[in-house]
C-alpha cells in the first residue's frame, strides 16, 4: 500500500495505473488513495484501532507546516517529514503527517495547477499594464482589430498532486526553459474568431 501511494504522488500515475503495477486491484487502489486524501487510517494494522498517544505535532510544527505548504505545494510528505526533522529534530510517520494535515487546517492532496514563472513575473505583468495604458490613449477603434494571442503547454514531467487548503487549487512554478512546449495561436476580432493553430516543435 505503501509502495502504491508512493507511485502516484512521485511518478505521476493515478490509483487504476499504480495498482496494475503492484497486482492490486483497481476498486481496492482507488479506496486506498481516497483513504489517504481525506487523512483516514489506510494502512489494515491502523483501521479500527484505538487512538494512541498525543500526537507529536504541536501548534509550532502545525504553523511551519502551513508555510512550508503555502510556498512549496508539490511538496512530498517526505520532504515535509524531513523538513521537521532539520527544523525541530522530531519525526512522524508519512501517514500521521498526512492526517495531520488534513484535520488541522483541511490541506489536501489535489491535481497541480502549473503556473508559467514568466507569464506571472513583475516585469511581464507591468509589460502589458504599460501596452493597455498606450493603446487606450491612442483612439484606436478595437472593433476593427484583430487580436493574437498564443498558449503554451509546457511538456515536461512534474508532480502532478500537491497540498493546498480544502477548496482552494494547488499551484507549483514550472521553467519556461524546460521541456517541450506545445503553442496554439488563435486571431480574433470584435465579430468572433478567425483562426487558430497547433504549433509542435520540429525535429532537428
Amino acid at each position: 500500500i505503501i509502495q502504491l501511494i508512493d507511485r502516484i504522488q512521485n511518478i505521476t500515475l493515478n490509483a487504476a495505473e499504480a495498482g496494475r503495477d503492484l497486482l492490486i486491484p483497481e476498486r481496492t487502489a482507488q479506496r486506498y488513495w481516497k483513504q489517504f486524501v481525506d487523512g483516514e487510517p489506510y494502512l489494515p494494522s491502523t483501521i479500527g484501532k484505538s487512538p494512541g498517544p498525543p500526537p507529536t505535532l504541536q501548534p509550532i510544527h502545525t504553523a511551519f507546516l502551513q508555510t512550508y505548504y503555502d510556498t512549496k505545494s508539490d511538496a512530498t510528505l517526505k520532504e515535509a517529514q524531513q523538513s521537521l526533522v532539520d527544523k525541530f529534530k522530531i519525526s512522524i510517520t508519512q501517514s500521521g503527517l498526512q492526517k495531520h494535515l488534513v484535520n488541522k487546517f483541511e490541506l489536501t492532496m489535489k491535481k497541480l495547477e502549473r503556473i508559467s514563472e514568466y507569464h506571472n513575473s513583475d516585469e511581464t505583468i507591468a509589460s502589458c499594464i504599460n501596452w493597455a495604458h498606450a493603446f487606450e490613449s491612442s483612439g484606436m477603434d478595437y472593433y476593427k482589430c484583430i487580436f493574437i494571442d498564443e498558449a503554451g503547454f509546457n511538456m515536461h514531467i512534474k508532480r502532478s498532486f500537491g497540498h493546498s487548503k480544502r477548496g482552494t487549487p494547488a499551484k507549483a512554478l514550472v521553467s519556461k526553459s524546460r521541456g517541450v512546449n506545445i503553442t496554439i495561436i488563435g486571431g480574433i476580432t470584435g465579430e468572433g474568431v478567425v483562426n487558430l493553430s497547433l504549433r509542435r516543435p520540429q525535429a532537428v
